[in-house]
């Protein structure tokens, strides 16, 4: 079921700054979502120009067809975009512009059945892809093993209370299952005594869900495809929303920019655009909540 949840992407203004568009160009949007930065390129690219875009969200890709399918210039793959070089090998040094935007959208978050949030109660599935054979988090949550909670809730999560909330949700689920979001919620704040403006759930349904969908390995994947992919004069731009995020875009920026890439013979040089992440501005974060923890770094190939 597709929700009507209105998604607002972040960063419109500057995204398409950066972007540069050329009406001829092709681009890839890595991270489909509701389709609002691919309607924002699809605007100004002309009848010759191309949009590629992915998705693992078998509803996103849904999404798509409906705003899109029409369009010529368009075209969406149900895949993680880990394999966007793998499935995009004909556009090699033939791609203008690559973005990621890394956030959940609005729908995700607010359909409680996806598991993502405990705003509302719902099964505690977590996973991107649910037409996937990859279990869920109430498989996970269920049957790890207390250390392997401690170790994903730190690790992911940064959690300084991981060994608290793992021995908790060890012993609760001892007397019954943990079905819903809310009860997972509830242990958890059990275990933290808070008085932060965030809820205490936040970090450990956060690392859940990395671990669940291995969100930071198919990042790194995803980085090295686009900067295969991407052609001379070319930027890639990523749009991270926590400091995991954020810490292997950077790293590997730096990298890239300071050892280039070896591909098919030839070699590929690479500069850092935004030195520092561009952050929304104070009137987007008035306007839309959660744009607040967005950054968005920039690299251009140059070589």
């Amino acid at each position: 079921m597709i929700e009507s949840t209105l998604h607002h992407s972040v960063l419109n203004a500057e995204l398409l700054s950066f972007l540069d568009i050329k009406k001829d160009g092709v681009y890839l949007d890595a991270t489909y979502g509701r389709g609002g930065h691919s309607a924002l390129v699809l605007s100004r690219i002309s009848k010759s120009g191309k949009l590629l875009a992915f998705d693992r969200d078998r509803e996103a890709v849904t999404d798509a067809l409906i705003k899109f399918g029409e369009d010529g210039r368009f075209t969406i793959n149900h895949a993680k975009f880990s394999r966007i070089s793998e499935l995009l090998s004909e556009f090699r040094n033939k791609i203008d512009g690559i973005y990621f935007d890394l956030g959940l959208s609005s729908p995700q978050l607010d359909n409680a059945e996806r598991g993502f949030s405990f705003q509302k109660s719902g099964f505690i599935d977590m996973r991107m892809d649910q037409s996937s054979d990859g279990g869920s988090a109430f498989d996970w949550v269920n049957s790890a093993k207390e250390y392997e909670i401690r170790d994903v809730l730190s690790k992911f999560g940064e959690q300084r209370y991981a060994k608290s909330i793992a021995k908790k949700i060890v012993s609760s689920r001892a007397l019954k299952t943990i079905d819903t979001t809310h009860e997972l919620a509830q242990i958890v704040r059990s275990c933290i005594k808070y008085r932060a403006k965030i809820d205490p759930a936040t970090l450990t349904f956060q690392a859940i869900r990395i671990f669940i969908n291995d969100e930071l390995n198919e990042l790194n994947l995803a980085l090295n495809s686009a900067a295969e992919l991407i052609g001379l004069g070319g930027k890639i731009l990523v749009i991270s929303f926590h400091s995991l995020e954020d810490r292997i875009v950077k790293h590997r920026f730096r990298y890239l920019a300071a050892n280039g890439l070896s591909r098919s013979g030839s070699e590929c040089s690479y500069r850092i655009i935004t030195k520092k992440p561009i952050v929304p501005s104070d009137l987007e974060k008035s306007e839309n909540a959660r744009s607040r923890s967005a950054k968005l770094r920039v690299i251009e190939r140059t070589q």
